[in-house]
């Protein structure tokens, strides 16, 4: 703590810091010791200067030297008593050498102040404060000088900073920039820079200045509002109701009818104490239902009965309230009041309770109004419906059975066949009544397996449930049905009136049993054939079955299986027995064999008697065809020769025929001689490369001998063809094409093919696979040939 010590020129006291004692001085701890202290035993006033004169518990080694004069107070003293002078200047304050600076106080007694103002006033002033200021005291602030100035009486607050010109400065304004010429209180403020209840609301407007609020409505802007609705709790009729503070007609119902509302008032201005349809309107009769008026009737809503508290509304507007009221059981009412009917205007009383109306002549009148019931058919309403069918007991034939009502053969079974103990038999005879089935059906109306045939008439009563609807007249369906009494019924019987044929395993038309009516050679296979056998693979449809291993042409079979003009050759010389010239026909009724074909291929005009030359059509040399359109002998060549010239000119037809044969071989060889390339030169092959009809033979090979010459539509061809066929004939060996393997270079492996059946061997068979289709040929030298999709033929190896 700081000591203070004062000046004095008469002290009482010596100083007791220094040991020269030649300054006396008082020494005094607290404020109050000084000022008792400014009246001297001898009365005289003094002028005593504060200043800093040392600190109690000092720790810094440094005394600190009065700074008015450092004469008067002996620095010297301190300087003999080996402490540290420091001058206790501004700059060695400023510096921090000078570590305590004092205040210049001036201390007078009221008594003495007139006499020494002059004094104090000058140090307040600027001189005055730099003379102090030099001397080492601290300069006074403004404010510091202003509150000196004003202790004795001197107004200098014009000295302050004010910047919002309220006449109050800046230090002590709370309120800074007050509007000019508001009236503001001792800090400078203005009401509307206040809020002394912390509300919000400046105190210009707020009415409740001390009382914190947040209404709004005036004129209690900021006054307490618990409910937050804006008005105050002073002025709000419904303090705790945000939605509602008036109350015009007091009672009870607020003013405010906007939606969300609680209880809004109806009638603002009529009190009144509705409930139900209304709130707040005037109710006569207190059964919260308010009375009609001007702009609420009773369609709206309002008490259709004012005097009537029991009642106030009538739906249907019979003029019997909707509040249904009675004594006794609910079967047995008494002291009806109300309406029971309250949509049905032309009902309203139910004395047994039924649901049914008592007045006769109204809708849906009670036929049994005393006793309840629920019967609503055939007009009688309102009676003993035991089974609850509608229909009441005294009209029900069949009282006890709900989905029944009428019975008119009276077995017992009704007459609603979908319902239950339906009668599908509704005329039953009464001798038969007692006799009737679970459909109730008589005897002579039953129908066991419900066929629509009556047993009586069913040839089959017990047809089974899922051929039921599809049975003939007799009431037999096809599983129980057989017409040709064979043990197979229809359903299963392959042809139902032919008792030698039950199945068609292939389904070809033609029975398993082979031999019943049409029985079928190839039960396996499908097929069409029907002469030699049936049912049998029948490539080109003449009706003769397709070779096969089981099946060859001596067991007659098809010699020409895909050539559908012939399929016989009788004497084998590779023509076949059907003739297509009908010129011809004369010749051929003596037994021979074959048939007239339009357009048959490559017939023969005498089927048992062998030649395959081709320009006699099958027959003999010299054979005699008569007077037809045909040359009536073979060789006219031999009947026409003469004594002279016969012989020579058969010796010299016969030797040209040999040199043009021996040329046309040679150049056949040539051109079947290998190419630089390796393969094979291409050959004419025998007669036409594709089609049917009489032109195409896929067995000539197996029909020519290797002298013949294939006959054209004339039954003869050109010298160049005839001689090239008996070159192939005579080589025996099939033509291929480029890629064949008849005629390649030695060593190289080729797939041995022909183009066409006609490049095959001659004299082979042909057959058929009869698992895989195949067609295969059977060459003289035993090799096999199969068919290809591309009707080219390869040898199998």
């Amino acid at each position: 703590m700081l000591k203070e010590q004062f000046l004095c020129d008469h002290c009482t006291f010596r100083d007791s810091l220094y040991s020269t004692g030649q300054r006396e001085r008082y020494a005094y701890e607290f404020d109050s010791e000084v000022i008792e202290s400014l009246i001297a035993p001898q009365g005289d006033t003094l002028i005593g200067f504060t200043e800093l004169d040392y600190m109690l518990q000092n720790t810094t080694g440094i005394f600190v030297v009065p700074i008015i004069n450092n004469w008067t107070h002996s620095a010297a003293d301190a300087l003999y008593a080996g402490e540290t002078f420091v001058s206790p200047s501004n700059a060695n304050s400023t510096a921090d050498t000078w570590r305590i600076q004092s205040d210049l106080r001036v201390l007078v007694h009221e008594d003495d102040l007139a006499d020494k103002i002059s004094f104090i006033d000058w140090t307040l002033t600027e001189p005055g404060q730099v003379v102090m200021e030099d001397s080492g005291y601290n300069r006074l602030s403004v404010l510091d000088r202003v509150l000196s100035w004003k202790r004795i009486g001197i107004d200098m607050t014009y000295l302050l900073p004010d910047a919002d010109g309220d006449g109050i400065w800046d230090g002590d304004d709370a309120c800074a920039n007050t509007t000019i010429g508001s009236s503001i209180d001792e800090n400078g403020c203005a009401d509307y820079q206040l809020n002394d209840d912390d509300d919000g609301y400046a105190n210009d407007v707020d009415d409740c200045i001390n009382l914190s609020g947040t209404a709004t409505v005036s004129p209690y802007v900021g006054c307490p509002d618990d409910d937050g609705d804006g008005y105050a709790n002073v002025d709000d009729i419904f303090p705790l109701d945000t939605t509602q503070w008036r109350d015009s007609d007091g009672d009870g119902y607020g003013d405010n009818n906007a939606t969300g509302a609680t209880t809004p008032d109806d009638c603002i201005d009529l009190a009144g104490n509705s409930t139900s349809d209304r709130l707040g309107c005037p109710d006569s009769d207190d059964d919260s239902w308010s009375d009609a008026d001007g702009v609420w009737t009773v369609g709206d809503g309002a008490d259709a009965f004012v005097d009537d508290p029991t009642q106030w509304a009538d739906f249907d507007g019979d003029g019997y309230g909707d509040n249904y009221s009675w004594n006794g059981s609910s079967d047995n009412r008494s002291n009806e009041s109300g309406d029971a009917f309250i949509d049905e205007p032309s009902q309203w009383r139910d004395l047994d309770g039924d649901g049914f109306g008592d007045n006769s002549a109204g809708a849906g009148a009670d036929y049994c109004p005393s006793i309840p019931g629920t019967s609503t058919k055939n007009g009688i309403i309102g009676c003993i419906d035991s089974d609850g069918d509608g229909w009441a007991d005294s009209i029900d034939d069949l009282p006890n059975n709900h989905e029944q009502w009428s019975d008119i053969d009276s077995d017992g079974f009704g007459d609603n066949i979908g319902g239950q103990m339906g009668d599908w038999c509704q005329q039953t005879l009464a001798s038969e009544i007692d006799q009737v089935n679970y459909q109730g059906c008589g005897p002579s109306e039953r129908d066991s397996d419900d066929d629509g045939v009556n047993d009586i008439s069913d040839s089959c009563p017990d047809t089974p449930p899922m051929e039921s609807t599809n049975v003939d007249i007799t009431g037999c369906s096809a599983s129980q049905r057989d017409l040709d009494k064979d043990g197979a019924s229809e359903a299963v019987d392959f042809d139902d009136t032919d008792p030698s044929q039950t199945m068609d395993t292939d389904g070809d038309g033609f029975g398993d049993n082979a031999s019943g009516t049409n029985g079928d050679g190839c039960m396996w296979y499908s097929g069409t054939s029907t002469e030699d056998r049936r049912g049998c693979q029948d490539s080109d449809s003449d009706g003769y079955s397709d070779p096969d291993s089981d099946w060859t042409t001596e067991h007659g079979a098809d010699k020409y299986p895909y050539e559908e003009s012939q399929w016989r050759d009788s004497d084998g010389d590779g023509y076949g027995d059907n003739w297509g010239n009908s010129t011809w026909n004369k010749t051929r009724s003596d037994g021979l064999p074959g048939v007239f074909v339009s357009d048959a291929y490559k017939p023969d005009r005498c089927p048992n008697e062998a030649n395959s030359y081709g320009q006699t059509f099958g027959c003999p040399d010299g054979t005699d065809f008569g007077d037809d359109d045909t040359t009536s002998t073979v060789d006219k060549t031999a009947s026409q020769s003469d004594e002279g010239g016969g012989a020579l000119m058969m010796l010299i037809a016969v030797i040209g025929f040999l040199v043009v044969s021996a040329l046309v071989a040679s150049i056949v060889i040539i051109l079947r001689k290998p190419t630089a390339g390796g393969k094979a030169g291409g050959g004419k092959t025998r007669g036409r490369k594709s089609g049917k009809g009489k032109d195409y033979d896929p067995y000539a090979w197996t029909q020519k001998s290797s002298s013949e010459v294939a006959a054209d539509d004339d039954g003869g061809k050109s010298e160049e063809d005839e001689s090239t066929s008996q070159v192939q004939d005579e080589s025996n060996t099939p033509e291929t094409d480029e890629e064949g393997a008849v005629g390649a270079i030695p060593g190289e492996v080729k797939t041995i093919s022909v183009d066409n059946w006609e490049s095959l061997p001659s004299g082979g068979e042909y057959s058929t696979d009869d698992e895989t289709g195949m067609v295969w040929y059977e060459a003289p030298d035993g090799e096999s040939w199969h068919r290809n999709d591309d009707e080219s033929w390869s040898l199998w190896e």
